[in-house]
């Protein structure tokens, strides 16, 4: 992995163009040019700052780690925040996010990230209350065949100095981190680990235990195919992320497993408790 630039440059909102039809969202360039933001013409300190990666790896491999936002972020070491999902009446969702960094409360609006597989993503955070007013990350990915490049901005629209300080201190941090994941990544890939994150997240103790007793009960049954172990294995072994939401399919695919047989696995496993 060749890291070529790391530079940090404050721009202006206003420099650029606005497109008055579409003002309070990101103008979704597959360029992720971030001086082409429209939140309107505030005149508010934006800062930002830029990553050229190269990988002596194929584009979709890259795409793999970049794109995976939940794991990247778990993996990251970065804080965890409360996330909530608010139904509204038009029967969309809306998805709100809150944290506390530095003695400051943030509460911000998470719209739906942006995407073109494997070319670029984009996510934006769109703060209610604090010192900031938004945040976006941005990821380009240029395909070389046996290897590719990867672009990464992260950027920040403050709404007073308060804000400057709380931005300076967050890309300083995110720096470190991206540095020290695309740097682990690099290592898993070369050598063909599926597993493209590390994570010091261990479950508790007495939830592996408990998972242990109740796959002895899940191995008297007719649908546990041999897999209990490997299922317990999984689970202390995963990232927490991994564990919100499991997908029995994907899991079979990992494991070498016939599908049918690891959904019944875990139709059991639900049963059992």
């Amino acid at each position: 992995m060749v890291l070529r630039e790391n530079y940090s440059s404050p721009w202006n909102p206003t420099d650029a163009p606005v497109d008055r039809k579409r003002a309070g969202r990101r103008i979704l360039d597959p360029d992720c040019d971030v001086s082409a933001t429209a939140f309107g013409r505030s005149k508010k300190l934006s800062l930002s700052r830029s990553y050229h990666f190269e990988f002596d790896h194929p584009v979709d491999k890259l795409w793999a780690v970049v794109a995976d936002t939940p794991r990247w972020g778990e993996a990251s070491g970065f804080p965890k925040y409360q996330a909530s999902e608010v139904l509204q009446s038009d029967g969309s969702v809306k998805v709100f996010g809150k944290i506390e960094i530095a003695g400051f409360g943030l509460d911000w609006e998470e719209p739906p990230a942006n995407w073109i597989e494997p070319r670029w993503f984009e996510q934006t955070r769109l703060f209610r209350r604090g010192p900031l007013r938004s945040m976006t990350n941005c990821a380009t990915l240029t395909d070389l065949g046996e290897r590719s490049i990867l672009d990464l901005e992260l950027s920040f629209e403050t709404a007073n100095p308060v804000g400057s300080l709380v931005a300076r201190r967050l890309l300083s941090a995110f720096e470190g981190k991206v540095r020290g994941l695309l740097e682990t990544a690099d290592q898993l890939i070369r050598a063909e680990r599926d597993d493209l994150f590390e994570t010091s997240y261990r479950p508790p103790r007495e939830a592996v235990e408990r998972a242990r007793k109740l796959a002895a009960d899940i191995a008297a049954t007719p649908y546990e195919h041999g897999l209990a172990g490997k299922l317990v294995d999984y689970i202390g072994a995963s990232q927490e992320v991994d564990l919100w939401s499991m997908r029995p399919i994907a899991i079979a695919r990992r494991w070498g497993a016939d599908s049918s047989d690891t959904v019944e696995l875990f139709l059991q496993s639900v049963r059992a408790g």
